[in-house]
């Protein structure tokens, strides 16, 4: 959910790509602020949707030996521009 939450923070800002694509058409900036509104929108019913079925999801996640598999690996954070 996390995750989530911030991919969509950070989809929030549009960059300026025709400065870093210069001579690549892109959709107008109307088509694209609807298209990121669709897909926020979208992201939050994820987030629900993973808020709803946690426990499901640990559930699924423990019998298929995924839990075990994964649970110890930490977080690294990406380097910021």
């Amino acid at each position: 959910m996390k995750i989530v939450a911030r991919v969509q923070k950070e989809g929030r800002r549009i960059p300026d790509l025709h400065a870093g694509y210069p001579g690549v058409t892109f959709k107008s900036q109307s088509e694209w602020l609807s298209a990121n509104t669709d897909l926020t929108d979208g992201m939050n019913q994820l987030i629900s949707t993973l808020k709803e079925k946690k426990d499901e999801i640990r559930r699924q996640r423990i019998e298929r030996g995924m839990e075990e598999k994964f649970s110890k690996l930490t977080n690294t954070e990406l380097p910021t521009r």
